[in-house]
């Protein structure tokens, strides 16, 4: 009952050590997914996707705000 209780306790221990670990390498993929979702909306999209997409002034602001151009040749 005492080795039980022992490897319990180390097993609920170790594990905040291990999801540190594990959150610390999510948080850098989402960081690097993020900026290459920046790239292809900025400067990766084909015209044509851009239209489809940014189709009204306010996405086109949005993606303008965003990829913080001063000209962005598409228009809605």
């Amino acid at each position: 009952m005492k080795k039980v209780t022992l490897l319990l306790a180390v097993f609920l221990f170790s594990g905040c050590s291990v999801m540190s670990g594990i959150m610390d390498k999510g948080a850098e993929i989402n960081d690097e997914a993020l900026v290459s979702s920046e790239f292809i909306i900025c400067s990766g999209a084909s015209v044509g996707a851009i239209e489809r997409r940014y189709n009204t002034a306010e996405l086109l602001e949005a993606r303008k705000a965003l990829c913080d151009k001063a000209i962005i040749v598409i228009e809605p």
